[in-house]
């Protein structure tokens, strides 16, 4: 009598165990698919992540982020380029890193301008990436960048200097 009591309280247990864990998968499922899908709702996001696919020569990446007016004058921007990656810094550098600002003021309603920087600065090949007047607007399907204005790179300290390049 006593193992089959025993074995009874093994088998609540371990079903506890599995519903207890079937519960844990699903919940974390659905917020890794909310924090996935949710940073389509936000504008300035959707602006970062575009500048990071420029900045990373990310074709496909940068499309799906565009209106689908833009996917060609992105492959034409992207054609033939190589990521630019900051190499040789310390992680406490100071410099390196992105900055920028995304504004709704002075724009149409849902609609948003942001203007981005990356500046690299490494020991032995420091660059600066810009991008200005990204504009984003608000589609059916989440933000989507539907412009963007010029875009720079300076291979050396800082955002200004003999070899700008802008496009």
């Amino acid at each position: 009598m006593r193992s089959r009591l025993f074995s009874s309280k093994t088998l609540v247990a371990t079903i506890v165990l599995v519903v207890a864990l079937l519960v844990l998968l699903i919940s974390c499922t659905m917020l890794l698919t909310w924090t996935c899908s949710r940073w389509q709702d936000d504008p300035t996001m959707v602006a970062d992540s575009f500048f990071c696919a420029f900045l990373y020569a990310d074709t496909e990446r940068a499309k799906s982020l565009a209106v689908p007016e833009q996917w060609e004058r992105i492959e034409t921007w992207m054609e033939g380029r190589k990521p630019l990656q900051c190499v040789d810094f310390e992680a406490w550098d100071e410099g390196t890193g992105s900055s920028g600002v995304c504004s709704n003021a002075y724009v149409e309603p849902n609609h948003w301008n942001c203007s981005l920087t990356y500046l690299c600065a490494s020991r032995t090949a420091p660059f600066c990436f810009e991008m200005d007047d990204i504009m984003v607007v608000k589609t059916p399907s989440g933000w989507k960048v539907s412009d963007w204005g010029e875009v720079c790179e300076n291979l050396g300290y800082g955002c200004i200097g003999s070899q700008r390049r802008c496009w």
